[in-house]
């Protein structure tokens, strides 16, 4: 006779037997849920400032020698009694000769201009963080056991 290893006797009149049940373990496994990708892109405004630049203009007054100094004459009007350039040849020769000797008087003028120049300086510090969220979720799991049945004379009792 073999003997079962679930069943084991004591006693010639007593039958012993080994009941099971299935259990749920359950642990956690740490896997890939989706990828994130961080980019830096560069985004180009107009920006438009109003800048104050300062030109140098040529203003010529013209004076009588021998007149009112305060009675001046635009650039393009002529004092009375000044002769044109078309008749200074009624003008002494050596007068003449002395204002063409001389250089032209050059005078140079400035302006502003502006310049641009663009400096690249950090403006804002940007953290990306990954954090751990701890959630309780509710498992189903059907689980068996067994359970022992004893027939005596067609009646049956579980335990």
């Amino acid at each position: 006779m073999t003997t079962d290893p679930t069943t084991a006797a004591t006693s010639p009149d007593a039958a012993e037997m080994v009941l099971r049940e299935e259990q749920l373990h359950v642990r956690t496994v740490r896997g890939p849920v989706e990828r994130v990708i961080v980019r830096r892109r560069v985004v180009t405004q107009v920006r438009q400032i109003e800048v104050t630049v300062l030109r140098e203009e040529l203003e010529v007054r013209r004076l009588l020698v021998d007149g009112d100094p305060t009675q001046q004459f635009a650039a393009n009007e002529r004092p009375p009694d000044v002769q044109s350039p078309a008749s200074s040849q009624s003008l002494p020769a050596a007068t003449r000769r002395a204002v063409a000797s001389r250089p032209p008087l050059v005078i140079v003028l400035s302006e502003q201009v502006p310049v641009v120049q663009l400096h690249t300086r950090p403006s804002e510090r940007v953290t990306v963080t990954v954090e751990t969220v701890t959630e309780q979720q509710e498992l189903r799991e059907q689980v068996s056991h067994e359970t022992a049945e004893v027939t005596v004379d067609d009646q049956t009792t579980s335990r």
